[in-house]
C-alpha cells in the first residue's frame, strides 16, 4: 500500500537514478488486485472493491516504467481489464499470482499474457476442496505442473513460511532452474506469538493479531537456511537468488558472473555468511 501511491513511487525514481542505488533493477507490485482473504493486517485492505480502471490507472501511468512484476489474484472478477490495462503501457511486464485461491484455468489464462511466478509459494494461498474426502487443486499445485512458472519461495530459519519437506518437494518438482529465493522483508511490530509453534521465529515478522506478517530477513538467511532445510549447495541456492531471478526477469546483464556484466557481487563463506560486497566493481564492504 505505501508503495502505490504515487508521490511515494516518484521518489522511488529520484533514488533509483542515484548512483548508490543503480543495483535496484525495478520494483516489485505485490497489488492491487489481491484475494482481501489472505495476507495480514486484512482489515486495512483498500483494494477489496471491484477492478475498476479510475482506481488502477494513476497506479499503473506511476509506476509502468520500473514495476517489473505486477502480483494478482486471477480469480479477482474482471481482472483481465487490469493486466490488459498494464500491458498497455508495459509490454514486457510481469505477473505473478499472489494472496490468491484461483482454479488452474483461472491462473492459466493469464500466462500467454506473462505470469511467469508464484509469489511466496505455497504461503497465502487457498485450497479448493469441493469433496471432503479429496484434496483440492489450486494455486500451489498450478505453480508445481507449470514448467513455466517460477516457485518463490521464503525460507526462514525454522521452515515456518515453508515446512522443510515441502522445500525439499519443491526443488525436487521444479528443478534448479525454476525456483526463487525471497526474504518477504516487512516492516511489522508484533510481538512473537506465546504458541510452542514459534518459539524461537526471531527473523520472521508478526502483526498485532499474531499472524505471519513477513520477514526480518535479507537474503542471506534463505540462502543460509535453504543450505540447512534441502542439502542444496552453495552454488545451487546463489542461482536461487541471483540467476533465476534474473533470467525471469530476461536481465541479461547480471545474475551471473561473465564479462561485460554488471559487477555487482557477494563474497561468503562456506556457510553464506556475507564477507565482501562490490557494487559495481567497486568494494564497499
Amino acid at each position: 500500500e505505501v508503495l502505490c501511491t504515487k508521490k511515494n513511487l516518484r521518489l522511488l525514481k529520484v533514488d533509483m537514478s542515484k548512483e548508490e542505488c543503480k543495483n535496484i533493477a525495478g520494483l516489485y507490485m505485490e497489488g492491487p488486485y489481491l484475494n482481501p482473504k489472505f495476507g495480514c493486517d486484512r482489515e486495512s485492505n483498500p483494494w477489496k472493491g471491484p477492478v475498476d480502471k479510475a482506481k488502477h490507472q494513476p497506479i499503473i501511468d506511476a509506476a509502468y516504467d520500473i514495476a517489473k512484476v505486477w502480483a494478482l489474484a486471477p480469480e479477482r472478477e474482471n481482472i483481465m481489464d487490469f493486466v490488459l490495462d498494464v500491458k498497455a503501457k508495459n509490454p514486457a511486464a510481469v505477473f505473478s499470482v499472489a494472496h490468491s485461491e484461483a482454479a488452474p484455468a483461472d491462473i492459466e489464462a493469464i500466462m500467454p499474457y506473462g505470469l511467469r511466478i508464484g509469489t511466496h509459494h505455497t504461503n497465502a494461498t487457498g485450497d479448493r476442496v469441493f469433496y471432503p474426502e479429496v484434496r483440492g487443486v489450486c494455486v500451489d499445485e498450478t505453480v508445481n505442473y507449470n514448467r513455466e512458472i517460477f516457485a518463490e519461495l521464503i525460507c526462514d530459519s525454522r521452515g515456518i513460511h515453508v515446512d522443510p519437506y515441502m522445500l525439499r518437494l519443491v526443488r525436487k518438482i521444479k528443478g534448479d532452474d525454476r525456483i526463487i529465493l525471497i526474504a518477504d522483508a516487512f516492516v511489522e511490530h508484533g510481538p512473537i506469538p506465546s504458541d510452542d509453534l514459534y518459539e524461537g521465529a526471531d527473523d520472521i515478522n508478526f502483526d498485532f493479531m499474531g499472524e505471519i506478517a513477513g520477514s526480518k530477513m535479507i537474503l542471506d538467511g534463505p540462502c543460509r537456511n535453504m543450505m540447512t532445510h534441502t542439502g542444496a549447495s552453495l552454488c545451487q541456492v546463489f542461482k536461487y537468488a541471483s540467476t533465476n531471478p534474473a533470467t525471469m526477469l530476461g536481465l541479461t546483464d547480471r545474475g551471473r558472473i561473465a564479462k561485460g556484466n554488471v559487477a555487482n557481487l557477494l563474497v561468503v563463506d562456506a556457510e553464506f555468511n556475507v564477507q565482501h560486497v562490490f557494487h559495481g566493481g567497486d568494494q564497499i564492504l
